[in-house]
């Protein structure tokens, strides 16, 4: 997904789960919370091997794990 469908994503979830209560926000709130996991490449802008950058880029930040751990604080 690049990151326009990410966003494009973020924001229909938003206003499909909370666009009732937030308005506007709920979309703005979900393109949000789909562009954060992405947001890994600023740390492998250095990395000039494809194969490492995917396996970083698919790796912590893209895990169910890290997404329970960081939807706590941002709920």
């Amino acid at each position: 997904m690049d990151s326009v469908t990410h966003v494009a994503f973020g924001a229909a979830i938003g206003e499909i789960l909370m666009g009732h209560k937030l308005g506007k926000k709920a979309m703005l709130i979900g393109a949000i919370a789909c562009t954060v996991p992405d947001l890994d490449v600023f740390l492998t802008m250095g990395n000039h091997d494809p194969l490492a950058y995917v396996q970083m880029h698919r790796s912590y930040s893209h895990a169910p794990f890290t997404h329970f751990f960081l939807a706590l604080p941002l709920a």
